[in-house]
């Protein structure tokens, strides 16, 4: 099952290669404050400085904000779509698409939970440092 954020992500890439003809990383995030909404992407300000250096004029962040979110297609997966600040694209997550979420999840049988990648090995090394005699500054490198 894809995740929110994954799918968020894809439909900005698509909307950033159809505004400016590049892939970039649409940095998408959950919101830090849930009165803007519930995620957030703040590429239109990495955006605009990569455009300002690529024309040698300087774009405004908020006016490549809005390209983006000329060309964002998400249904109804978002209730709003709005832009705040300097550039920030906020998202509202629609109540039927996150009823549908919630239906996918309950159906699944991993309730939504990925896949684990590859098993790695992890080396984990414990100091010993002998408590007969006095502690020193080489005890702490091998401890922390």
């Amino acid at each position: 099952m894809e995740t929110i954020a994954l799918q968020l992500e894809r439909a900005f890439r698509a909307a950033i290669a159809a505004a400016f003809g590049v892939d970039a990383d649409p940095l998408i995030g959950v919101s830090q404050n849930e009165k803007f909404g519930d995620y957030q992407s703040n590429a239109a300000m990495g955006l605009a400085k990569i455009l300002s250096e690529k024309t040698g004029q300087k774009t405004n962040p908020r006016a490549v904000a809005e390209q983006i979110k000329g060309k964002l297609n998400l249904g109804d997966m978002a209730q709003e779509i709005s832009i705040a600040g300097p550039g920030f694209i906020n998202v509202r997550l629609g109540p039927s698409f996150l009823a549908r979420q919630l239906a996918e999840i309950a159906h699944d049988q991993r309730l939504g939970v990925g896949k684990r990648g590859q098993p790695q090995k992890v080396v984990v090394d414990y100091s010993g440092p002998n408590i007969a005699k006095q502690m020193h500054v080489g005890h702490v490198r091998s401890t922390i």
